[in-house]
């Protein structure tokens, strides 16, 4: 059975009530103005001592990429990562450089601002380089009432990058369902995007995460209510995305010099008032078996051999009556006009955040 699929019969925890999190912000400002007095948040527990969170780097991968449900249901209990992923994670990256570099130019990587892999990763105040490689889905365009355009993976409104572009682009880098990619910031520019990092750690957390939203749009999907307007595609994500996140996943990890943690998003702020349920119905063994097939284009042989009996997984593995799929089938439709106007990058949770959150 896939990592997902077993997540998936786990328990889920419900998001923190509004109370929660003040507790959480008082505990961490007690923290700040007073150094000697470490504080531990979190269902993954990150120290504000170390700056990290508990484990080892893969424990911290297994804890951070559970699958998230909508609504920002977590699952409690850490996912079984991908052989590819448990065997790298936190190990140096022994890869040639010289071959890898042919490959990103081949690719058009050079011109999208990512051919380069001789750069440092971004640090923080005290010098600690970037550890973490955040995944998010930018749960925009919002299509309202409308169904998913057939067309989805290639249609021009949805897949339009320019919107996300800019000095205070809040990630570093957008992919699209096309593959495409485009730089919001340098990997080596420190930048926070999530309220972990500016509600909880503050300053000291700025060039610790790296920070990777993909075009994943979202529609209404009940009576109505906001809440109700969270409903993601299946799949969630196109093998173009899968293809393009392992390959910044490698850029970004040899500019740090080790593999880094992939984390999502939500796993992040689980526990923070009106935390984000991003990203939705990422199959986690597609992107690990997106890594083993960029390595092996690259003519090199990946450490750890992805499962040969890899396959898509998630909420949606199954299309029976009450599945993930069910509830979120594609049909077709036109374009929605609001899907063709350019809005937030950010996921547009319980109550609308403001745009630009990133700093």
């Amino acid at each position: 059975m896939d990592s997902t699929a077993i997540a998936r019969r786990l328990p889920y925890r419900r998001p923190a009530s509004p109370h929660t999190p003040w507790l959480l912000i008082l505990l961490f400002a007690f923290a700040t103005a007073h150094p000697a007095a470490a504080a531990v948040v979190g269902a993954c527990r990150f120290d504000t001592d170390t700056l990290s969170f508990a484990g080892t780097p893969a424990e911290q991968a297994s804890c951070l990429l559970r699958p998230v449900r909508r609504g920002g249901y977590i699952a409690l209990k850490p996912v079984r990562l991908p052989p590819v992923l448990a065997g790298t994670v936190g190990q140096p990256v022994d890869v040639d450089l010289a071959r890898l570099r042919r490959h990103l130019a081949a690719i058009g990587f050079k011109r999208a601002g990512f051919g380069s892999i001789d750069a440092a990763v971004s640090r923080n105040v005290s010098g600690h380089a970037a550890r973490y490689f955040v995944i998010h889905d930018t749960s925009w365009p919002d299509l309202g009432d409308a169904p998913f355009p057939v067309d989805l993976d290639t249609s021009a409104s949805i897949n339009r990058l320019a919107g996300y572009a800019g000095p205070q682009s809040v990630a570093h880098a957008f992919v699209n369902r096309r593959g495409e990619v485009l730089r919001g910031h340098d990997f080596s520019i420190p930048w926070r995007a999530t309220k972990l990092e500016t509600l909880v750690i503050g300053e000291a957390s700025k060039g610790l995460f790296l920070h990777i939203e993909l075009i994943q749009p979202r529609r209404r999907d009940g009576g109505g209510a906001l809440q109700d307007e969270a409903a993601a595609p299946y799949p969630g994500f196109s093998p173009a995305q899968y293809d393009r996140l392992a390959l910044l996943y490698l850029c970004a990890s040899i500019r740090a010099g080790q593999w880094m943690i992939p984390a999502f998003h939500a796993a992040l702020d689980e526990g923070l008032d009106d935390g984000h349920d991003d990203p939705q119905n990422f199959e986690l063994d597609l992107f690990a078996k997106a890594l083993v097939e960029v390595l092996d284009q690259v003519n090199l042989e990946p450490p750890i051999r992805a499962s040969p009996q890899t396959r898509r997984s998630g909420w949606a593995a199954g299309r029976g009556p009450g599945s993930r799929a069910a509830s979120d089938p594609r049909t077709p439709s036109g374009i929605c006009p609001a899907a063709a106007a350019p809005g937030p990058p950010c996921r547009r949770n319980r109550r609308a955040p403001a745009a630009g959150r990133g700093t």
